[in-house]
């Protein structure tokens, strides 16, 4: 807001250093023109006019310019304002998932890794339907369907009313961060205005042993994708 405040008084004051130069310009070369030596004859009405036209018109074009450039910005910002509103009216028709007793772990099996989930889940946001869940493994979101109870015909708006999910996915291969491996949870479900939505966390596995690794609570991001 300060650098667009600036901005403005920057604009303002650079525009008139430009439009007073030039005016100043254009008298001083006057002046001297009257002063000089010779004779001064009065220009005709239409030669004066064309004169003073062709002196002015840069100045027209600057400020048909400026007039353009200001309608662009504000048409920019209005157009930001009317996305920051429909971004808004998506969040509201959202809804807000809290994740309990979850559990998970990620385990040799074999040259593969057996991954392991169960949790309970409850909405406090607006209702969703045809609720399910695919995991990937890279931030690309290629989902990929475990096996288990990994879907819901309805989650309604009531906290205190959990669904139990309860799913397994083999793979060959885990991406890690910092040492730890991590996969994503994906959550999809159509919302109030019956359009698909993705919500996805992303889950680190904190390794416990030489076998095994379990769900780390404290290594969760969520992040809401349109």
């Amino acid at each position: 807001m300060k650098k667009s405040h600036l901005f403005k008084i920057f604009s303002k004051s650079w525009v008139s250093w430009v439009v007073s130069i030039y005016l100043l310009s254009i008298f001083l070369y006057t002046l001297s023109f009257c002063m000089s030596s010779g004779k001064n004859i009065l220009l005709a009405s239409n030669e004066l006019g064309d004169f003073l036209a062709g002196v002015f018109s840069p100045l027209a074009f600057l400020f048909l310019f400026l007039g353009y450039r200001q309608q662009s910005l504000e048409i920019q910002k209005n157009t930001n304002e009317l996305k920051e509103q429909k971004r808004q009216l998506l969040l509201q028709s959202q809804p807000s998932f809290h994740f309990k007793n979850f559990k998970g772990e990620a385990l040799p099996f074999l040259d593969k890794t057996k991954i392991s989930l169960s949790f309970q889940l409850s909405n406090s946001g607006p209702k969703c339907w045809n609720l399910f869940f695919t995991l990937a493994l890279d931030k690309d979101y290629v989902g990929m369907l475990p096996q288990g109870t990994t879907d819901k015909e309805f989650i309604d708006n009531n906290y205190n009313l959990n669904h139990d999910f309860d799913f397994t996915y083999t793979s060959e291969y885990l991406n890690y961060e910092d040492g730890n491996p991590y996969i994503y949870l994906i959550i999809n479900y159509f919302d109030l205005n019956n359009k698909l939505q993705i919500q996805s966390k992303k889950i680190f596995f904190k390794k416990t042993n030489s076998e095994y690794f379990v769900y780390s609570h404290n290594h969760v991001a969520q992040s809401l994708i349109y």
